[in-house]
């Protein structure tokens, strides 16, 4: 066999390149009411910008409007962040069975300034908020790339955020990640969740040995893939 060369620099087999997903979708962090109302605006930046590859970005979702007056009020405090908040629109309303359409604020330098285009429930966001199990198919949706935000949900906002960013160059590593996931998550206990949160939301110690073996499994393999793929 005569050995020809390639344009990887490899000699006698031909292995073309894999084509790189770049990923459309935001991930922007879930503020549900629990949060809203045990965490500080200061503490939501904090756990937002963890999603963020740079810290002067911050993403956020709200199903709730009325959020929005929180960012406007507490926007200024940080001049050198961008705030960009996804939350139901103040002028329309959804294509679709009455639900309301997004609007995408952002919030730097002490000016606001919103998209022109209003984003859909289902269409454009990933319903996430209501049904956390659509994560289940996180792999999938990364592959079609159609979703522009794909909301996190706190407790498992690191382990996903991981996986979306070597899933682009290694699918099937970003699905055996994502099977782990969905393992761990399942084993949880209704308690087991309620402290995955309070250790997000409240900065208890990562990992301790006090915790159930479940909770210790999932922080595991969360501080395995955050240290090596967060950003």
């Amino acid at each position: 066999m005569t050995e020809h060369s390639c344009r990887d620099g490899s000699h006698g087999s031909f292995r073309p390149a894999r084509k790189i997903i770049s990923i459309k979708a935001r991930f922007p962090l879930i503020v549900d009411q629990r949060m809203r109302d045990s965490v500080t605006f200061s503490g939501i930046t904090e756990l937002g910008t963890l999603l963020a590859a740079s810290e002067q970005y911050l993403y956020l979702f709200c199903e709730d409007p009325a959020f929005t007056e929180t960012v406007r009020k507490h926007a200024p405090e940080y001049p050198g962040l961008r705030i960009h908040l996804l939350a139901p629109a103040e002028e329309a309303s959804g294509e679709s069975g009455g639900a309301p359409a997004y609007a995408l604020r952002h919030f730097a330098a002490g000016e606001e300034k919103q998209d022109p285009a209003l984003y859909t429930p289902g269409k454009d966001i990933l319903e996430t908020w209501r049904d956390p199990l659509l994560l289940d198919r996180f792999c999938d949706l990364l592959e079609e790339n159609t979703l522009k935000f794909i909301p996190l949900p706190v407790a498992g906002m690191l382990i996903l955020r991981s996986i979306a960013t070597v899933f682009p160059y290694d699918t099937y590593l970003g699905r055996h990640y994502l099977s782990q996931y969905i393992a761990a998550r399942n084993a949880l206990s209704p308690d087991d969740r309620d402290l995955l949160i309070d250790i997000k939301e409240k900065g208890l110690p990562r990992i301790d040995d006090a915790y159930s073996d479940n909770v210790l499994r999932f922080l595991k393999i969360e501080r395995k893939l955050y240290t090596q793929y967060s950003h």
